[in-house]
């Protein structure tokens, strides 16, 4: 079966809890992030869902999985601008 990703996003990790739901990490790229935003998605069984995540950029590298409400994820943010430089 195939589970095509939304749009733009890059899912660096996959995992399948104990009860079956199925999860990726990772992240999205297009004209609305800066660089890129963190991304976590469950599969639903037609598509998939993403629960808001609580920063803006960053990625999701790796997740770890128990039961269907236990999913872990670890994160990467990019380093914080130099003092005085200006955001494009």
């Amino acid at each position: 079966m195939l589970l095509a990703l939304p749009r733009a996003t890059t899912a660096l990790a996959l995992g399948l809890t104990a009860g079956g739901a199925t999860w990726a990490v990772g992240l999205h790229n297009d004209e609305t992030t800066q660089p890129f935003a963190r991304v976590a998605m469950r599969w639903t069984g037609t598509g998939w869902q993403a629960p808001p995540q609580p920063a803006e950029n960053g990625r999701l590298d790796d997740l770890a999985v128990g039961a269907p409400d236990q999913v872990r994820a670890a994160a990467v943010s990019p380093p914080p601008a130099p003092a005085g430089a200006r955001s494009s």
